[in-house]
């Protein structure tokens, strides 16, 4: 389950979630940092062990409007186990590197699952003796 968290959402934290990513809009006020930065530490406290978590600043196409340090979100991540990264919707910047780390690291921490079939390693004729009768 993916869970996107922005600063002015109103979810419930999702206990099930297992990658989350939390964003900023770093041309915005030093507000929503401060709120990402909150809800960051809520999903800590209440989400899955194996969260993976994404610190994303928003809006790097404006950057003469920046009011959060790059240095501020780096930071942050490394203080927190995240990773982080800035992006632009507007022109795509950075997106698929986005996404591209979020597979990588929830491959990472997915609990490996084995597939295939169990072999029994019984011998046949040890087999035929538990099921035939004796007499």
């Amino acid at each position: 389950m993916q869970c996107s968290v922005t600063p002015d959402s109103h979810h419930p934290i999702c206990a099930s979630c297992v990658q989350v990513l939390t964003l900023y809009m770093m041309s915005w006020h030093q507000d929503t940092f401060a709120r990402a930065k909150k809800w960051v530490q809520e999903l800590q406290r209440q989400g899955s062990q194996n969260l993976v978590m994404a610190l994303v600043a928003n809006k790097s196409d404006l950057d003469a409007k920046r009011e959060v340090a790059i240095e501020e979100g780096e930071q942050f991540s490394q203080e927190n186990g995240m990773f982080f990264t800035e992006t632009s919707a507007k022109t795509s910047q950075n997106i698929n590197e986005l996404f591209f780390e979020i597979a990588k690291r929830l491959a990472r921490a997915a609990p490996s699952k084995r597939s295939g079939m169990t072999i029994n390693n019984e011998t046949r004729d040890r087999r035929r003796k538990l099921f035939c009768c004796s007499g």
